[in-house]
């Protein structure tokens, strides 16, 4: 395009609805029309997204692991606990890579929260509630000859109604943080598309 003339007046789209005008009889560089094109964007880019860190879940992950391991709860025994503590050491590890620059951890964290919200809210916090129980019983069984004999603990019954609430809360907080990361998976798709797209048109109205 360098040293043609324009005799009309072009608008040419770009990111967030900006507008290049070029006036009649005006000459046009086309090397540092394709640099505007491509850069203006970027730098805007730059200034008005921050890159986005989810240090909040890697604390909350490590505060699950740490619950589900030193929970006092004779009943549920330390191999049933291996699998939680380590999809919550699995949350954590994704959750110090997740950033707006890496996209592709943004998807896999909101891919996990979703799933461990939905367990979470819909499976464990009504089931520690439901069998919450403040007596441990022994004897009493069809196959025991024992009668059955039973004595309060409450440290059952407040452990399970912590894990209950515990469930809740945490599975609220991991729905938000799919929510989250969804949106910045999203976000620096449709801004990498958006680039390509105005990388493309600069070369196109170079060469012309």
């Amino acid at each position: 395009v360098d040293g043609i003339s324009a005799h009309k007046k072009w608008i040419l789209p770009t990111q967030n609805s900006q507008e290049f005008r070029i006036n009649k009889n005006h000459h046009i560089d086309g090397s540092k029309f394709s640099k505007t094109l491509l850069l203006q964007p970027n730098e805007k880019e730059n200034t008005t997204h921050r890159d986005v860190t989810f240090l909040p879940v890697i604390y909350v992950s490590t505060f699950n692991l740490v619950v589900n391991i030193l929970r006092p709860d004779p009943a549920i025994v330390w191999q049933a606990r291996v699998p939680r503590a380590l999809w919550e050491i699995c949350i954590a590890v994704i959750a110090t890579r997740a950033k707006s620059s890496n996209p592709i951890f943004c998807l896999v964290l909101a891919l996990m929260t979703i799933s461990t919200a939905l367990i979470d809210i819909f499976i464990w916090a009504p089931g520690f509630a439901m069998f919450a129980s403040f007596e441990t019983c022994t004897g009493g069984g069809i196959f025991s000859r024992q009668p059955k004999i039973c004595k309060t603990d409450y440290v059952k019954g407040a452990g399970r109604l912590f894990t209950s609430v515990q469930s809740l809360l945490t599975g609220l907080f991991y729905l938000v943080t799919s929510v989250v990361s969804w949106s910045v998976f999203v976000d620096a798709r449709d801004s990498k598309i958006a680039i390509k797209n105005a990388d493309a048109m600069a070369k196109v109205m170079a060469n012309r």
